[in-house]
């Protein structure tokens, strides 16, 4: 199967082809011009995100890979465009059946593997959308592993009689407790990460589930639909992420204007009696204790 390399990563072979021979190489390396992705791979110097480079490290690393070697588990969840904890993505991730391995750029996990449980992106051979959640859903944490089944079920990328297949398929495999935890919590109506680790948090504090996406109306008409709300409580939870706010921009509407209808609209909330808790990154991840308790007040007050 023939693999369709980023344009801008070259093998050392091609760069001595172009006239690079290996002291060039190292000069360029020294200077900064050039970027190693790994042993005998490169690209330009230049910024990147990390899901780019990790993809650079993926395809770099194929031409290594032995016959029935498979990206798999986060390397995967890059390839497919799935939500994928940025800390899985140190080493490229490979599944075999055999005996695995781990170093400082690769990590093989052993397990059988169904010709039906594979495809390819870009040339490259790959577990399916279904098998890389579950993979996920058994090595991740359960957050993590909510927050990747949200994003594909939201997005139409599986459905869950697949997952249901995936899940049979791992039965045995380490981790499938964790896999057979995450699948009941994922939620097609989540619609960020943000979300997804809020409502596990709750789910782990023993909070009862919200409800996602509920309108909230006034004699004035819809005032809003909110992440996630408990409306027997009057309580209600909305993520405020950067990019949240960003979308929420109308043409020709300035930021401070954003905040202003925001406020607007929190102001009608508060009026009909609602208690309103925002939650931001910081503290999802540094204080999500201090988050779920603040919720356990307000629903029991």
């Amino acid at each position: 199967m023939e693999t369709r390399m980023m344009a801008d990563v070259r093998s050392t072979r091609q760069l001595r082809a172009d006239g690079m021979d290996a002291r060039a190489l190292r000069r360029a390396v020294g200077e900064g011009s050039v970027k190693r992705v790994r042993r005998g791979a490169y690209r330009p110097a230049g910024e990147i995100g990390l899901r780019d480079e990790h993809r650079r490290l993926v395809e770099a690393t194929i031409g290594e890979l032995q016959p029935g070697t498979v990206v798999s588990h986060a390397s995967a969840a890059v390839l497919h465009g799935l939500v994928v904890r940025q800390g899985a993505l140190q080493r490229v991730h490979l599944t075999r059946h055999g005996r695995g391995r781990r170093n400082q750029t690769v990590h093989v996990h052993p397990a059988p593997l169904l010709d039906q449980e594979c495809t390819s992106v870009r040339g490259i051979p790959v577990t399916t959308i279904a098998r890389t959640l579950a993979d996920l859903g058994r090595t991740e944490e359960l957050r993590w592993a909510v927050a990747g089944l949200d994003d594909a079920l939201r997005r139409n990328l599986t459905g869950p009689s697949d997952l249901a297949v995936a899940v049979e398929r791992a039965r045995g495999l380490p981790g499938i407790h964790g896999l057979r935890a995450a699948i009941p919590l994922a939620d097609a109506r989540c619609e960020s990460v943000g979300e997804s680790l809020c409502r596990v948090a709750f789910h782990q504090w023993g909070l009862p589930a919200p409800v996602l996406q509920h309108e909230v109306n006034d004699s004035r008409g819809l005032v809003g639909r909110v992440d996630m709300a408990w409306p027997e409580h009057k309580v209600l939870v909305e993520f405020d992420g950067k990019v949240k706010y960003s979308s929420l921009v109308r043409p020709g509407e300035t930021p401070s204007e954003v905040v202003w209808r925001e406020k607007r609209r929190e102001d009608r909330l508060r009026a009909l009696g609602w208690q309103v808790i925002r939650v931001t990154w910081d503290e999802i991840f540094s204080a999500p204790e201090a988050v779920c308790r603040q919720v356990a007040a307000a629903l029991w007050r």
